[in-house]
């Protein structure tokens, strides 16, 4: 998983997360949607986008750079004029650039009066990300943005699981977060090494391997090092495979569960009980009383 597309994935999962390192209130989080836009005509992708319900807040469009790109500004400025001329509902538009840290940033050109103004704001994670911070998608992208080893990776990881276990936290989101801590710490310490892999072997309440009969062979030695050296390697490979399997999954369902609750206000609409409407669309009573 590329690091934008981790970012994204994030975001999407966590919008107070993007809306925290924009300095806006978490608690506006209830009010965005965290999306991917087509753009018509010229054939732009918007990547990443914070979409308000309401037209009194501001449109989030919003760019991810971890290379260098000289022509970021106009590609940001060229999706968003698009946008906005495609819908008009929105009454204002806040264009962000997010760098993985500011040396990637080669400056606005033409465009600095807009950067200057706060049309456009420049922000870079590697100054901006708290290492104090609770909020798990920002401890993951501070996994993601600092060089660091894996022993103080593992402590960070304790704090994302003890923040992780609060009661109220879903257990679909919390599968979603622990898959991407696992990406996270396969592709920034890949290939592990023998002694890594035992040590995360060691934090089997935070990298389940209950069911990995290799990954036990290892822990007890039963397998000679140097061979257990390639199979780590194998390993971290299948591992990534597995995990991004469960996360398509866990999202799906997701999404198919969000989509039955957006039906629910119609049908109560058409005269539906809450009973009646939890038998038709085989959701539990209270996820349907849930709804406002």
């Amino acid at each position: 998983m590329k690091t934008d597309k981790l970012i994204y994935s994030i975001f999407q999962e966590s919008p107070e997360t993007a809306l925290a390192l924009l300095g806006y209130d978490e608690a506006l989080s209830r009010h965005y949607a965290f999306q991917s836009i087509e753009v018509k005509e010229k054939s732009y992708r918007i990547d990443g986008a914070l979409l308000p319900d309401s037209p009194d807040l501001p449109v989030v469009i919003l760019e991810i750079q971890f290379q260098v790109d000289e022509f970021i500004y106009e590609r940001i400025l060229s999706e968003t004029l698009i946008f906005r001329a495609q819908n008009r509902q929105f009454a204002q538009t806040q264009m962000v650039v997010m760098f993985g840290s500011r040396n990637l940033d080669k400056g606005a050109g033409m465009f600095e009066p807009l950067v200057k103004s706060g049309a456009i704001r420049p922000i870079y994670l590697s100054e901006v990300l708290n290492e104090e911070t609770r909020n798990l998608g920002q401890m993951l992208l501070l996994l993601t943005v600092k060089k660091s080893s894996l022993a103080s990776d593992l402590e960070v990881a304790k704090a994302f699981k003890e923040v992780l276990d609060k009661p109220e936290t879903p257990y679909a989101r919390k599968r979603f977060f622990l898959n991407l801590l696992i990406n996270v710490f396969l592709e920034k310490h890949e290939p592990l090494t023998y002694q890594e892999l035992e040590a995360m072997i060691k934090m089997e309440e935070i990298f389940d391997f209950s069911n990995n009969r290799l990954v036990h062979d290892i822990a007890r030695h039963t397998i000679a090092p140097e061979i257990a050296k390639e199979l780590a390697k194998d390993m971290a490979k299948d591992m990534a495979k597995d995990m991004a399997k469960d996360m398509a999954k866990d999202i799906a369902q997701e999404i198919a569960r969000a989509k039955q609750l957006a039906e629910i206000p119609a049908l109560r609409r058409f005269g539906l009980t809450n009973e009646q409407i939890a038998e038709a669309l085989k959701l539990p009573l209270e996820d349907v009383q849930s709804v406002p």
